[in-house]
């Protein structure tokens, strides 16, 4: 276990602006693990400040027996690397109903084309519907040049 101490401050000062950089969609966890992510980030906040306006003189406390950093590390390797995951099928992150069936649309028909043989001939593909300039609803930008 690491003692971290006041002279770490633009470590953890880092490490704070990692953690918080973080979409909320990749904090995917269950709550008693990001109860365990809120408490060691409160804990480095809290010593940053007790440091700043007492001196830089002290250790971090441990949170769960362990030091906060390792604690961040163990809630962040469950969390996944990417948002939606590649097997996402729903595509709720489009907010937009319409483009969402538009692309979900495109993709059925992309998977169809391929899986029948007739899909990428010579590195391009043509499919039927809409043309890109359609794809365009209530200010969206969807550049589906599927041509």
């Amino acid at each position: 276990m690491v003692s971290l101490q006041a002279s770490h401050s633009p470590q953890l000062i880092g490490i704070l602006n990692l953690v918080k950089a973080i979409p909320a969609e990749l904090i995917n966890l269950p709550p008693n693990v990001y109860a365990d992510l809120v408490l060691a980030v409160s804990t480095i906040e809290y010593h940053l400040d007790v440091w700043i306006s007492r001196g830089l003189e002290g250790t971090l406390a441990n949170v769960k027996g362990s030091d906060v950093v390792t604690l961040i590390h163990k809630v962040l390797v469950q969390c996944p690397d990417e948002y939606p995951a590649p097997s996402a099928t729903d595509l709720l992150f489009v907010k937009d109903e319409e483009l969402r069936i538009f692309i979900l649309s495109r993709r059925r028909t992309i998977s169809q084309s391929v899986l029948a043989g007739s899909g990428l001939h010579g590195g391009a593909t043509k499919i039927s519907g809409p043309q890109p300039e359609q794809a365009f609803h209530r200010g969206s930008v969807a550049w589906l040049n599927f041509r």
